[in-house]
Formats: structure tokens, sequence, C-alpha cells
């Protein structure tokens, strides 16, 4: 009888860790379409911080990248043209490193492909909030600071120019 309620104490103090991981993996992200992006306060390669709140007025791409990832490291030549294209209208690209060495390797990563756009530094509760599981993941956030789109893999660089032509038109995308 002993073991038998060993056994059942243990099979229902499993079950329950099990469901109470099973509710952290699977909890929303605060990254919500159509509502305000979650702010953020990440280190940027050259020491300072940045906020959200400092690209108020611009659309930006927040895209979550790192140097050891092939789909984040193809995209990256057609995030720097879009940031090019369309900087003088109020739009930028933002990178958002999860490099576990952070400026170390992401600083020449950076200067030898002659990238233009602002880099900062992840924190794992910012991934928290905008659901950040895989990379690359990107989001068109509007200039009033909410979230219009949310991109998983590799970007379709006409498609998001498209978005961001259309929030820099002044129409929802």
């Amino acid at each position: 009888m002993k073991l038998r309620t060993l056994w059942f104490i243990l099979a229902t103090g499993g079950l329950l860790l099990v469901l109470a991981g099973l509710k952290t993996l699977t909890k929303p992200s605060q990254a919500s379409l159509e509502n305000p992006a979650p702010p953020f306060q990440l280190a940027a390669l050259d020491g300072g911080l940045t906020s959200l709140s400092d690209y108020k007025g611009k659309v930006v791409l927040l895209n979550f990248w790192a140097t050891w990832c092939p789909s984040c490291v193809t995209e990256m030549p057609a995030l720097e043209s879009l940031h090019i294209r369309h900087k003088e209208r109020g739009f930028t690209v933002v990178g958002v490193s999860v490099d576990q060495d952070g400026r170390k390797v992401v600083v020449p990563f950076v200067a030898s492909r002659g990238l233009s756009f602002p880099f900062l530094l992840a924190n794992s509760r910012t991934e928290r909030d905008y659901g950040v599981y895989g990379l690359p993941a990107s989001f068109l956030i509007d200039a009033q600071g909410v979230m219009r789109r949310r991109y998983i893999g590799e970007v379709d660089p006409k498609k998001v120019e498209n978005d961001i032509l259309q929030l820099l038109d002044g129409k929802k995308s």
C-alpha cells in the first residue's frame, strides 16, 4: 500500500510539473497585433541605452537575429536595402541581436557587412515580451508605436516593403 501511495504522489507531482511547464511555454507574449509594441530599453553597440520610445514618430522594423543564424545573415542585405531606401521618409530597421557574446561578435559582423541601421543587444525579457522563440523574427511597428505585422522566419522583402509603404503613406497595413 505504501508503494502505491508513493507512486500516486510521484505521478501526480510529475503531471503537475509538466502542466506548469506547458503553461510557461504557451504563455502568450505581450506583442499582439494592433496593440502598442512592448516597451524596451536595450544596450546599443556604442554602449549607450536605446528605448523603443526613441523611435516614436518612425515606422520601425524590429528584427531579432543572431550572427550564427543562416537565415538571419541571408536577409541582412535586404533589410539594409529597405533601411536605405526609406529612411528619409521616417523608416528604420532596428536589429536586435540575441548573440550570447554580444558586442564581441556583433560589432565585427556589422562592420564587415557595412550595415548602417542601428543594432541593439537583446535581453531575455525583451525576447519573452515579443514572443521570440525562433530566428529571425521581425515586427513592424507604426509611427505611433503600434505593432502592425509579425514576420517569423526570413522576410519576403517585397511583402515587407509593401507593408512599410502602406504605413509611411498613412494607411493601416
